[in-house]
């Protein structure tokens, strides 16, 4: 089942993203490993409940964006 990630999932996916350079930084050494990536991202999701490690991929990629993930608001 799809959907959508909820605020509260946000901050923490944020959270996460962070504390995973991997999916991000194009300079970790293992930003090249995608199983590495695609395993992170299922794991999240099956943490979360109710999400697809693509929704995750998704809302990162697209509907938010790596980009905003830096500003986003963790108060």
């Amino acid at each position: 089942m799809s959907r959508k990630l909820i605020p509260e999932e946000e901050l923490t996916v944020v959270e996460w993203i962070r504390a995973n350079p991997c999916i991000y930084d194009k300079g970790d050494p293992e930003h090249k490993d995608r199983e590495k990536r695609a395993r992170l991202f299922q794991e999240k999701a099956e943490e979360l409940g109710e999400l697809q490690a693509r929704d995750i991929q998704g809302w990162y990629v697209g509907e938010y964006g790596p980009q905003r993930c830096w500003g986003h608001a963790l108060d």
